[in-house]
Parts: structure tokens; C-alpha cells; sequence
């Protein structure tokens, strides 16, 4: 078993489209932080943990990215308009 790293797990946690544009140094912040308060040895833990750690990081980012995020009155934009404001689209 190859061992994981952090800077490992931070690039599966940023593979995502919605995540790519964060920072390394919050997402490896989160992290270590996460790690810390669960108690989790990098060096014990399985492939299933580590995606499991992945999940929960993500979910916290989108949480934490979703704050900032302007928020439109979208009924009264055109196609192009609200097209332009979608995240996957921007």
C-alpha cells in the first residue's frame, strides 16, 4: 500500500470543478484541522478512509464556499444572462 499524503488528498479534494479554485494552503488547513480533531494518523489510514476524508473535506468547502457566492434574482434574467451567472458556466 503506497502511503497518502496530504498534499495527495488535497489534490483529490480539488478535482472537483467547484473546488479547483481554492487555495492549497485552506484546503490542506482544513484538513489538518480535520485530521486533528478526529484523531487520524495519516500513516494508518486505508484507501476507504481516505475517500471518506475527501468526502467530508469537500462538503465543508462547499459549505464554506457557498457563503460567497452573489446571489441573482433569476426570474427576471435572460438565458444568456443567467447562463453567464451559473457557476459551471462562468
Amino acid at each position: 500500500m503506497s502511503e497518502i499524503t496530504i498534499n495527495h488528498l488535497v489534490s483529490e479534494i480539488k478535482k472537483k470543478k467547484e473546488l479547483s479554485g481554492i487555495a492549497d494552503q485552506v484546503v490542506s488547513g482544513l484538513l489538518e484541522q480535520y485530521l486533528k480533531k478526529t484523531k487520524i494518523s495519516l500513516e494508518k489510514i486505508s484507501f476507504l478512509e481516505s475517500k471518506i476524508i475527501v468526502k467530508e473535506i469537500r462538503s465543508q468547502l462547499r459549505k464554506m464556499s457557498g457563503r460567497f457566492q452573489k446571489k441573482l434574482n433569476k426570474k427576471n434574467l435572460s438565458e444568456e444572462e443567467l447562463l453567464k451567472s451559473h457557476f459551471s458556466t462562468a
